[in-house]
């Protein structure tokens, strides 16, 4: 049951049904999607099942978010969260198993869900656009036993990256950024995305000499 009296209560801003200050529902087909700026609050469910969100950005007028505001979003990759909510739900992300990461303001409830939920978040010193989707890669140096593999992430990225290894031969990556640490030795990772470049480097070891550090 939405949280209005009357139709009359409701209004529908092109996809979203927004009533009084709450999102009740967004019923588009965006895959970045930016919240008005007249929502004070995300309704329970408001995402419910979107199969072409990616991107969500949560403005700073956004006191409060419900449990399971995003539910089931199969595609839902990052959550921006511009300010600071008084009231986030335990479980304001639930079942969306594509998430890559969070940006939220450090001391922030988002911040804390982030946290508390292992999910990677980035931290907002500033509210700009250009901040907000600047992307970052999980680790600038990273530690593999020859044989394992890897996944590595950048943070913020929607779209196609390119991916690239300084020596294939010790750890090659395949398009989706998916490492294989081939033999003892280092190799730099590079991700191009928007028209700039992250570099990881990777240290790759034996078993044997991993033990005796």
């Amino acid at each position: 049951v939405y949280p209005f009296d009357s139709e009359e209560d409701s209004a529908a801003d092109n996809d979203f049904v927004i009533s009084q200050g709450i999102l009740l529902r967004y019923k588009g087909s965006e895959e970045v999607v930016t919240i008005p700026e007249n929502v004070t609050s995300i309704y329970q469910g408001a995402f419910m099942q979107n199969t072409a969100v990616k991107k969500v950005i949560i403005p700073k007028t956004v006191k409060s978010i419900a449990n399971a505001s995003f539910y089931q979003c199969p595609n839902l990759k990052i959550i921006v969260c511009a300010g600071k909510a008084g009231s986030v739900g335990s479980y304001m992300v639930y079942q969306c198993n594509a998430l890559v990461n969070m940006v939220a303001p450090k001391g922030s409830k988002e911040y804390a869900y982030a946290k508390e939920h292992e999910i990677p978040v980035l931290r907002t010193k500033k509210t700009t656009s250009s901040f907000m989707e600047k992307t970052v890669l999980e680790a600038k140096k990273l530690h593999l036993l020859k044989g394992d593999k890897h996944t590595v992430k950048l943070y913020n990225a929607l779209g196609s990256v390119r991916w690239s290894s300084s020596a294939p031969s010790i750890v090659a990556v395949d398009a989706k950024g998916k490492l294989q640490a081939k033999r003892v030795g280092k190799a730099k990772i590079t991700a191009r995305f928007g028209g700039k470049k992250h570099t990881l480097t990777v240290q790759v070891q034996t078993k044997s000499e991993s033990k005796s550090k």
